[in-house]
This record gives structure tokens, sequence and C-alpha cells, in this order.
């Protein structure tokens, strides 16, 4: 006489959801967004602290501005600005103010390395 086994209906349940939920768990971790390292963490957190001008509202600008930055860090992590390019020479030297001689902690694989990036004021 042979057997026949009836699969139990909650146990197939069970290893439906416990499977989805680690296809979850699996899928979140390998898309989790890894927090920037080095030239994007440090031109996210220099743009971050360069705010969208008084003087610019003053002006009656409309528009958001782009501007291009390239900068350098000594061994210490001093910022030494070697380039602002916004076609706004007034907005030019606020850049240049705000960040040059400011202090940030660098790898030391991007020290004397220029490191170029936009900083996008945004109208608000």
């Amino acid at each position: 006489m042979k057997k026949t086994i009836i699969p139990n209906p909650l146990a197939i349940s069970l290893k439906v959801v416990f499977t989805a939920a680690l296809l979850m768990v699996l899928s979140f971790s390998l898309f989790a967004k890894e927090p920037p390292t080095g030239m994007a963490r440090l031109s996210q957190e220099i743009a971050r602290d360069v705010q969208y001008p008084d003087f610019l509202k003053a002006e009656g600008e409309k528009h958001d501005q782009l501007v291009k930055v390239t900068v350098a860090f000594n061994s210490e992590g001093v910022i030494s600005v070697e380039n602002v390019d916004s076609g706004n020479s007034q907005l030019n030297e606020y850049v240049k103010e705000k960040l040059n001689g400011r202090k940030l902690e660098v790898e030391s694989d991007l020290i004397g390395k220029p490191l170029t990036f936009s900083i996008k004021f945004n109208l608000i």
C-alpha cells in the first residue's frame, strides 16, 4: 500500500511568507545606498554649506545658478580654491570666500588632487 502525503497548507504558506521576507531583506541590502565616500562625500559636504547668496536675490535673479568649482586640499585638509566658474564674477568671489581656508576631513589619497564639482543654487 502506497502512502499519499498531503502537504499541510499552513506549512506551505509559512514557507512562502518566510521566503518572500528573506528575498525582500536581501534585495534591500543589495540596493541600499552606501554613504558617499571620497570625492563624492567631500563635494556634497562643501556644496551643502554654501547657501544661495542674498546679493543674487537683491539683484532680482529669477533662476537657479550653477557654479563649477575646482578645489584642492593640503595635508591638513584645508581647502584651496583653484577655479570658480559661474558667469558671475560676484558669485565667483562669494564661493571663493566661503570655501578658501575651510578645513575638512580628507582621505590621504585626495590630498593635493584637484576636485571639480558643481554647486547648484536653487532659488527658493
